[in-house]
């Protein structure tokens, strides 16, 4: 699943990370005004297109409006509000937008920018197991479902003893082995949190793409908040 929002030329990793911050940050308070919220959310759509995201953008989208629409539901359930289900939509929207620069910037290349910043190394050690937590996760999950599948068990949601012995011990053991590994690769890496020196095998330039899209963001930011400002 993972593999899929790749793209061919993901923007700096520092920059996808401010990215979504921005993103994010920003979309919470323009959200008070539907009218630029909504012209907001279709300008990231368009400067993510622009810059060769525009099939993980529409990957998100096909996520989180279904997802932004029960939600939406929901509110509306409970509150009757239309304008409060729409508001809870946008949101919802914002967030998978949020996250699109982040999601497709490999974990290595933001490791070699904190390196390079020279961070602490147990900062650096955690995000990239963190971010390469969900994708390894979700695989595991997928292969022990496609091996419960081969064997005929029956994956009914009722089925809580196949459930058992077959989903939840695997996945258990296999987290373990996971976190096992792990270490073993740390230490036979020779890797120290003491360690004042460090080595970058390949540098992560930031290129003319890279600082117009910064340009970009800048600017839809900037004509987000005025927006607000006037309305």
């Amino acid at each position: 699943m993972w593999d899929r929002l790749k793209v061919r030329n993901p923007i700096y990793p520092l920059v996808a990370v401010t990215t979504a911050l921005l993103v994010l940050l920003l979309g919470l308070v323009l959200s008070s005004k539907p009218e630029v919220f909504t012209a907001y959310l279709v300008a990231l759509c368009l400067l993510y297109s622009a810059f060769g995201y525009g099939g993980v953008v529409a990957k998100c989208l096909l996520i989180f409006i279904p997802l932004g629409i029960i939600t939406g539901g929901v509110s509306i359930l409970i509150k009757s509000d239309w304008n409060t289900a729409m508001a809870t939509l946008g949101r919802v929207v914002l967030l998978g937008l949020s996250v699109v620069a982040l999601i497709t910037t490999p974990p290595v290349n933001l490791t070699r920018c904190m390196t390079r910043l020279h961070l602490p190394r147990f900062l650096t050690l955690g995000m990239l197991v963190t971010i390469r937590f969900v994708p390894i996760l979700a695989g595991e999950i997928r292969r022990i479902r496609e091996a419960m599948r081969t064997r005929g068990v029956n994956m009914a949601w009722y089925n809580v003893g196949g459930f058992y012995r077959a989903f939840l011990i695997p996945f258990v053991i296999q987290l373990i082995n996971i976190s096992d590994l792990l270490a073993v690769s740390v230490e036979t890496r020779a890797f120290s949190l003491t360690a004042t020196e460090t080595t970058v095998y390949k540098c992560v330039p930031f290129t003319l793409r890279d600082a117009l899209f910064t340009i970009g963001m800048l600017l839809f930011s900037g004509a987000g908040i005025l927006g607000m400002v006037l309305l």
